[in-house]
C-alpha cells in the first residue's frame, strides 16, 4: 500500500485538571445535587432539540452523535461524517441556555480515514498492499485483494489498534478464502435495550463482550426476565417452563436490529431459555488503557479471558 498523504491526527481527549464534581460545585454552589442533576436533564433535552433544529446538520449523523450534560458541561461524542458537522454541533450546544462549556470528543469520518490509512501505510505487511479504506459513522471498512491471509488479519489488526474506531469489517479477498456475509453485519447494542422474542420481550441488555482484535461486539449480557408463551402446555413441556430471572449470554450472530434500534431475535422466549447462563469468571474487564468504541464506557464492556491477557 503507497503511503498516504499526511492527515490531521486525531488527539485523544485529555485528563481533566479539576475533577467535575469540584467543577459543578463551583459553578452552582447553593444548589442541591438533585436540583444539578435536573438542570443537566434538561439542558442535555435542550441541546437535542438544537441540534434536530439545525437543518445543516446531517440526520444519520445526529443520531451517531451523544450529549452529556453535567454540571452546565456538554460533552458531545460519537462519529460524524464531515468536520463541518463536528463544528456545527458544537455551536448548536454551546447556543442552548444554561450550557457553561462544551466538550467536544466528536469523531470525523475522514480524519478517522486518514489516520487508518496511515498505520496500514507503516506497517510492514501491510505498507505494499492495495488495501481500500472507507469509513461511516466510526465502522472502519477495509476492503480491496490480497494474497496472503496473514496479510488480511493484519489488516485488521492494524485498524482495531486505532482507539476511535468503532469496529471493523474486514471485506479484503483472499484466493481460497470465502466471505461470510454475516461477517458484514454490524449490530452494536445500547445498555439497557430490550431484546424480544417472537412471543415477547427476553431482557435487557447490560454489558456487551467484545473482540478487541476487530473491536466489535460479539455476544451480550441480558438480564433475562421472560414472560410465560401463552401457547406452550406446560404440563407437557417440562423443559419449557418458566426460569427465575437470570443473566444469559446471547451471541450477536442470533440477534438483528431493526432500523430504529429494537433488538429481536428469531426464536420464541421458551427457546431463548436454552441460551447459557451468563459466567463471571468466564470474561474480565477490559485494560484500562483500552478505549471502549462508542457508544460504550470502560464498565459496560467484558473480554472473554482468551483475550484478557
Amino acid at each position: 500500500m503507497a503511503e498516504p498523504k499526511v492527515g490531521t491526527a486525531l488527539e485523544l481527549p485529555g485528563k481533566p485538571t479539576t475533577d467535575k464534581g469540584e467543577r459543578t460545585k463551583q459553578r452552582f454552589p447553593d444548589r442541591h445535587p438533585d436540583q444539578v442533576a435536573k438542570t443537566d436533564t434538561v439542558l442535555t433535552e435542550k441541546i437535542r432539540q438544537a441540534l434536530e433544529a439545525d437543518h445543516r446538520l446531517d440526520r444519520s449523523d445526529i443520531a451517531h452523535m451523544r450529549v452529556t450534560v453535567k454540571g452546565g458541561v456538554a460533552t458531545l461524542t460519537g462519529h460524524v461524517g464531515q468536520s463541518t458537522h463536528k463544528a456545527r454541533a458544537e455551536v448548536a450546544a454551546r447556543e442552548a441556555p444554561g450550557v457553561t462549556e462544551v466538550v467536544n470528543h466528536l469523531v470525523v469520518d475522514n480524519e478517522l480515514m486518514m489516520e487508518v490509512a496511515q498505520a496500514l501505510g507503516h506497517e510492514q505487511q501491510t505498507q505494499h498492499e492495495q488495501i481500500q479504506v472507507n469509513v461511516q459513522h466510526g465502522v472502519v471498512y477495509l476492503g480491496g485483494a490480497v494474497n496472503h491471509t496473514s496479510v488480511r488479519a493484519a489488516a485488521t489488526q492494524v485498524a482495531a489498534h486505532i482507539s476511535q474506531a468503532r469496529g471493523i469489517i474486514n471485506v479484503i479477498q483472499t484466493p481460497g478464502i470465502g466471505m461470510d456475509t454475516d461477517q458484514e453485519r454490524f449490530v452494536q447494542p445500547l445498555i439497557e435495550s430490550e431484546i424480544y422474542a417472537t412471543d415477547g420481550q427476553v431482557g435487557r441488555v447490560q454489558q456487551v463482550v467484545i473482540n478487541p482484535q476487530n473491536r466489535r461486539v460479539t455476544a451480550v449480557v441480558v438480564h433475562a426476565q421472560m414472560a410465560v408463551p401463552q401457547a406452550v402446555e406446560w404440563a407437557h413441556s417440562p423443559d419449557e417452563r418458566p426460569q427465575p430471572p437470570r443473566d444469559i449470554l446471547i451471541p450477536i450472530s442470533s440477534i438483528r436490529c431493526a432500523p430504529s434500534g429494537a433488538l429481536f431475535l428469531a426464536i420464541n422466549s421458551g427457546e431463548a431459555a436454552h441460551f447459557a447462563t451468563f459466567n463471571p469468571r468466564s470474561f474480565g474487564p477490559p485494560p484500562a488503557d483500552w478505549q471502549p468504541p462508542y457508544p460504550y464506557g470502560p464498565a459496560d464492556v467484558l473480554f472473554s479471558v482468551v483475550h484478557s491477557s
